[in-house]
């Protein structure tokens, strides 16, 4: 009876140390999933923060505008709640350029741009800005 006590231990043994390296090796995986998992999580709240940097910045709001308004002065400047209306006439086509560049450029948060044709020469820009 004591060698099947034996065997039986044994076996049992072997067992519980053959579900405790299954179990550990899911362990394993699950952590290194987790630490990618927090990998990707850190790299986006990075990038989140530096855009919450660039755009909420009011002082670049500020120059950003002055800037536009160096390259083309604006023929309307209003603000309307929470929008800033800058409307340019009769721009010349490198003028244009420009002030599209510098647009497409800055961190303004654009609500509205319409670029219309006045003639074969020149065309106006209606820009609405989001503070």
């Amino acid at each position: 009876m004591s060698l099947k006590r034996s065997i039986l231990f044994l076996f049992a043994l072997v067992l519980a140390l053959f579900l405790l390296f299954m179990m550990g090796q899911n362990a394993k995986k699950s952590y290194e999933k987790e630490k990618e998992n927090i990998e990707i999580f850190a790299q986006e709240a990075k990038s989140l923060s530096t855009l919450k940097r660039k755009f909420g910045d009011k002082k670049a709001f500020s120059r950003a505008v002055s800037t536009l308004t160096r390259i083309a002065k604006p023929s309307k400047d209003y603000k309307k709640s929470d929008v800033r209306i800058l409307l340019f006439e009769n721009l010349a086509p490198s003028t244009l350029n420009n002030l599209l560049r510098k647009i497409e450029n800055s961190t303004l948060l654009l609500k509205k741009l319409e670029i219309t044709r006045q003639n074969s020469a020149t065309a106006s820009v209606r820009l609405e800005i989001k503070r």
